[in-house]
Formats: C-alpha cells, sequence, structure tokens
C-alpha cells in the first residue's frame, strides 16, 4: 500500500489537470476543451479504480 499511493498519484494527477484545463477552456469560451477533460478524468478514475479493485480484491482473497 505504500508503494501504491505514489504510483496512483502518479496516474491520477495529469487527468486530473486536464479536466481542470477543460473547464477553465469552457469557461473562457472554448466548448471543445471538455473533450480532454472529460478523458482525462475518465481515464484517472479508471486508474485508480482499477487499483483499488485490485487492493481489495487481493486483501480478500489473496
Amino acid at each position: 500500500m505504500l508503494a501504491a499511493t505514489p504510483a496512483l498519484l502518479l496516474m491520477a494527477v495529469p487527468g486530473v489537470l486536464a479536466w481542470q484545463q477543460g473547464r477553465r477552456a469552457a469557461r473562457f469560451g472554448r466548448r471543445d476543451g471538455w473533450v480532454p477533460g472529460v478523458v482525462g478524468l475518465v481515464v484517472a478514475l479508471g486508474v485508480v479504480g482499477v487499483n483499488a479493485l485490485t487492493f481489495v480484491v487481493g486483501t480478500f482473497l489473496g
């Protein structure tokens, strides 16, 4: 678990930053900024979700 935390942050931070920049672009009138923002957020949530699921399954079944 100790090694997983920095790895999760390393994978999630770019997705969250893409989402933040997409929101900023949309606020300034660039509606197409939502596309990379949503994709980045979905990828970040997917990586965190898969790693959390792996941890839970490994803890209870492993």
